[in-house]
Order: structure tokens, then C-alpha cells, then sequence
């Protein structure tokens, strides 16, 4: 569907209307995982199970069903963290392309971020400019199998913790995740890499072309960097004086695992939902992490930080408004001030985001599944972050939930990819009434 946008021929001047675009962006993405599905259905897998694993693939979620996943084929696990890559790419285009003119203010932010990308001065280029976006994607992708086959990672996992890494995904051929290696230098050029993935692609543009300033400037680029240090530091220390452990061991523990669910990747190297190893307080601070996510044009997934940003300084308005009366405070995203239209787009999204979060995990208490696994499950795949606590920690699966429950995480896992309303709005029917 992405490609249909991109790539349509210079005599193919119609226009793509807005219902289209909800049609083919939503369906496009469904099509996907279903006939991703097929390798899964050729390895003797339910189909429920198979599409759970291939929607979870192609929205860059990474929640897995898979039981023993070293005892499937390496043509399948390539397939598996490829789905991933490929999904990476079709968001960051689907920013560019399409969800200007059809998201809740994210996309939006993203071009007024971008002026060098901006949809009306990019669309008659937009085979160009999508080339460019993805030599990004491919440069970093590449860069990364180099540096960790020179860590001594096989070629083979190499390539697919960068297709999961690249795209924000989280899938990995070995049950243990990043752990596996018990290498400080592979983990921290994954944190590296999931950093970059979890940044407005715009941003690596300019840097490129030489605006490293850019990123200092950048509002929401310093919430999600400052969001990210204060995450490290807080755990860091509740690591070091509760639970007794080494302070560069847990300042290792604590960088990766806040940098994988901040940016909604999910990998791990360890056991982040044991009570053992980590306290509550921490894993309430990688919960809260999950809604919060990466960066708008980025491909990671949760509300993003450009919309948290103006959400707080909405309120911080507000406060003053009660002070100040007769004061005009516009709210403002750096020098721009943010248009009602805007706001309320944000205000809604993020609304409607909690009201799903909260009605989904309500089903599954009814469904006699325990808070903690209820809560974090439905957190983990509308937030495409992959693992949650308890019954689906890092090291666990989703393989033991009803079929019906599959069916309800599959669905979070692609709303929540989408932006919700560009999948809500094709159940409405007043969509429908004027085909």
C-alpha cells in the first residue's frame, strides 16, 4: 500500500482522497499480515497463532507466541525479524506520505519538524524523497550488522537483531534476546541503534547534511533524550541501593532496558518482570515508558514524546490561565504556536489511546487473566512494545492467552501502529455512506 503511494506513475494524476488513504494505509497493513502468515502456516502453526506472530512482526510490536524459538527454522526466524524491517520502512514513509493529512497531530509535528521534507513541497517528488528516508534506514541497518559481526555475532543473528532493531521491533532468533551474547560492547551498540531508530527520521536528514545542531534544537528530541537520562538514573539507583547490586551493572542494566521500552523495541538482557532482580518501582517507571514511547517520524510506537511535550505545556497554560485570567498563552511546539485544530487532535488521541488501554485490559480481568498480565499485555501491544510483566516477561510468551485474546492483542498491535483513528474511523458508518 505504502509502494501504491509512493511509487504511482507520473500519468496517474489523481488524487488520493482521505477515505482512500484510511483504506489503503489500514487494509494495506492487514493485508500484510495475512499473507505474512503463510511461512508461520507452512511450520504447522494455528492460524490464530500465525497472524497474532505476523501482525506482531509488521507493526514492529514484537510480542511473540512462539514457545521455543531456536526450535524453528533459520528461515523462519529470518522471515520473523525481516517482517519487522520491512514494517519499519512502511511507517517511516506512511509518515511522510499519508498520515499528514489523515493522523492526531503526530504526523503533523513531523512536518512542521521536517521543512526540508514537507508533504507539499515533497509530493511530486515522493519516489525521492521516500529513496531518501530509506538510504537512512539502510546506511544505519548497514553500519549496524558490520559493527556487530565484528563482535564476533554471527552473520546470521547479526542481520536479524538489526532488522528488529532498525525497525524498533524487538524479535530475535534466540529465546535469551540480547543476554544471549553477555557482551557490554553488543549491547551497547544495540542501545545505540535502538536510540537512533527511536529519533524523528528528519532529524538524521539534517544531521547528514550537516545541521548536527538540529537535535539541540529540537523540542521533542530533548523530552525523549532527558526522559530517557533521568529513566536511567532513577533505576540505576533503586537498583544499586535496594536490591544490593553493583552500580556499573545495574547503570548497564538499567541504559539498555530503558532505552528498549522507551523506544518500544523490547529487547532485553534481563529479567526486568522478576521480582528478584528488579523492584516495583522501576518496572512502574518501564511501564509508564511504554505509553510514552519513541519520537514522532520515528519508527517506534506509544502516544510519542512531540505529543506529551504540548500536553504539558497545555496543562502548564492552564495553571497559569488560572493565575493570569486575562493572559493569552498560546501553547508552542519551539517557535511555532500549536493551532487549536492541533491541540485538540492531540487531546483526543491521547484520550481515546487510555479509553482502549482501559476497556481492553478490563475484558481480559473478565477473562480471568491477572492484573499485572492484563495490564501490561494490552500496554505492550498497543504501544508495539513487545514483552510486558508477569506472565509475559521478557523471556516469556504469549502463547498461553485464549484465541479470542490473541485476536483482541492482534488488533491493539495494529491500531496502535496506525495511530487508532486511521483503523477506528473505516468502522464508522458514516465512512461508508457516500461510496
Amino acid at each position: 500500500s505504502i509502494l501504491i503511494l509512493c511509487f504511482r506513475t507520473k500519468k496517474d494524476e489523481r488524487t488520493i482522497f482521505e477515505r482512500e488513504a484510511f483504506l489503503i494505509v489500514a487494509l494495506g497493513w492487514l493485508l500484510a499480515a495475512i499473507f505474512g502468515s503463510l511461512p508461520y502456516l507452512f511450520s504447522s502453526l494455528p492460524p490464530i497463532d500465525s497472524f497474532f506472530e505476523s501482525m506482531s512482526g509488521f507493526t514492529t510490536t514484537g510480542s511473540t507466541i512462539l514457545v521455543d524459538i531456536e526450535a524453528h527454522s533459520h528461515g523462519l526466524l529470518f522471515w520473523r525479524s525481516m517482517t519487522q524491517w520491512l514494517g519499519g520502512m512502511g511507517i517511516i514513509v506512511l509518515f511522510l506520505a499519508v498520515l499528514p493529512t489523515i493522523s492526531a497531530g503526530g504526523s503533523r509535528l513531523f512536518k512542521a519538524e521536517a521543512p526540508v521534507l514537507t508533504v507539499d513541497r515533497i509530493r511530486p517528488k515522493m519516489m525521492k524523497t521516500a529513496r531518501i528516508l530509506w538510504l537512512i534506514y539502510i546506511l544505519f541497518s548497514i553500519i549496524e550488522v558490520i559493527l556487530l559481526f565484528l563482535c564476533k555475532v554471527s552473520l546470521y543473528d547479526a542481520i536479524c537483531t538489526t532488522f528488529s532493531t532498525m525497525s524498533t521491533g524487538g524479535f530475535h532468533p534466540r529465546a535469551e534476546s540480547i543476554s544471549f551474547y553477555k557482551n557490554p560492547l553488543v549491547e551497547f551498540i544495540v542501545i545505540v541503534f535502538m536510540f537512533l531508530a527511536g529519533t524523528n527520521f528528519s532529524l538524521h536528514y539534517r544531521a547528514l547534511k550537516g545541521d548536527i545542531k538540529g537535535f539541540g534544537r529540537n523540542k521533542e528530541f530533548r523530552l525523549y533524550l532527558i526522559l530517557i537520562l533521568v529513566s536511567i538514573g532513577i533505576i540505576t539507583a533503586d537498583l544499586t541501593l535496594r536490591i544490593g547490586g553493583d552500580i556499573l551493572e545495574s547503570l548497564r542494566f538499567a541504559s539498555f532496558q530503558v532505552v528498549s521500552i522507551t523506544t518500544t523495541t523490547g529487547f532485553s538482557t534481563v529479567n526486568f518482570a522478576s521480582n528478584t532482580f528488579w523492584t516495583v518501582s522501576s518496572r512502574l517507571i518501564l511501564f509508564i515508558l511504554m505509553f510514552v514511547g519513541g519520537c514522532v517520524g520515528s519508527t517506534a510506537g506509544g502516544i510519542k514524546n512531540a505529543r506529551i511535550y504540548i500536553l504539558l505545556r497545555s496543562i502548564r497554560n492552564e495553571f497559569r490561565r488560572i493565575l493570569h485570567p486575562e493572559a493569552v498563552m498560546p501553547v508552542k511546539y519551539g517557535k511555532k504556536v500549536v493551532p487549536d485544530e492541533m491541540l485538540h487532535s492531540i487531546f483526543s488521541f491521547v484520550i481515546l489511546y487510555i479509553i482502549l488501554f482501559a476497556t481492553v485490559a478490563s475484558i481480559f480481568f473478565f477473562m480471568g487473566y491477572d492484573p499485572v498480565t492484563s495490564l501490561s499485555s494490552v500496554a505492550a501491544t498497543i504501544g508495539n512494545v513487545g514483552p510486558g510483566f508477569a506472565r509475559i516477561g521478557p523471556f516469556n510468551n504469549y502463547a498461553f492467552f485464549n484465541p479470542f485474546a490473541k485476536l483482541l492483542l492482534t488488533f491493539c498491535m495494529w491500531i496502535g501502529r496506525l495511530e487508532i483513528f486511521t483503523v477506528l474511523i473505516i468502522f464508522l458508518p458514516a465512512f461508508w455512506r457516500r461510496y
